[in-house]
């Protein structure tokens, strides 16, 4: 518990000072976090922007190897339905 004192009184003032002192360290530690977190933040947004380029090109390539079958796979259906029917 602490006394409190008037404002404008020389051992309030000196009380201040003494309290900010302490409140250094902790203000380091804070902001040593904050920085931290920042870079796993970044560091994980590029994990998930990589994931995402990857999913995209796939996609790109499988629909290109999907457009590329597709057209003999419906010539050679209709080939057979056209020789199946009487």
């Amino acid at each position: 518990m602490g006394v409190n004192l008037p404002p404008h009184t020389a051992e309030a003032v000196c009380s201040q000072l003494l309290h900010l002192g302490q409140q250094v360290p902790f203000k380091t530690h804070a902001l040593v976090g904050v920085v931290l977190v920042q870079v796993a933040l970044e560091l994980f947004i590029a994990h998930l922007v990589s994931r995402l380029e990857f999913a995209v090109v796939f996609g790109l390539l499988l629909n290109g190897v999907v457009g590329e079958v597709d057209v003999p796979v419906a010539q050679v259906l209709e080939g057979v339905l056209t020789h199946t029917r009487p």
